[in-house]
């Protein structure tokens, strides 16, 4: 359920004031708010869609916009067996999920 069903949003949510991102307070007004992001230059938070190579993608913790269906080999690196990764030099990830040399 809807905290502001005329808004369909809940108190919080951002929502748009004359083309300036506002929120919507706890009177179901969209207010105009300096809004702080965690990634200020994509001007989106962690987690928000994003547009990636013309598909839509979300924001990940390192504030790139990553494709909504992209299975990784390795999840908690983000990328796949054979992408380049780097510790030191330039490495590629392995079958166990390390960076290792080529």
């Amino acid at each position: 359920m809807l905290d502001c069903p005329d808004l369909e949003l809940n108190i919080g949510d951002s929502c748009d004031v004359n083309n300036i991102i506002g929120l919507v307070n706890a009177d179901c007004e969209c207010v105009k708010a300096d809004m702080v992001y965690d990634c200020p230059d994509l001007e989106s938070n962690i987690g928000d869609l994003c547009e990636f190579n013309n598909t839509f993608g979300s924001v990940n913790a390192d504030c790139e916009c990553l494709e909504l269906n992209t299975v990784y080999d390795c999840p908690d690196l983000e990328l796949k067996i054979g992408d380049p990764c780097v510790l030191i030099n330039t490495f590629t990830v392995n079958a166990d999920c390390d960076c290792d040399c080529d």
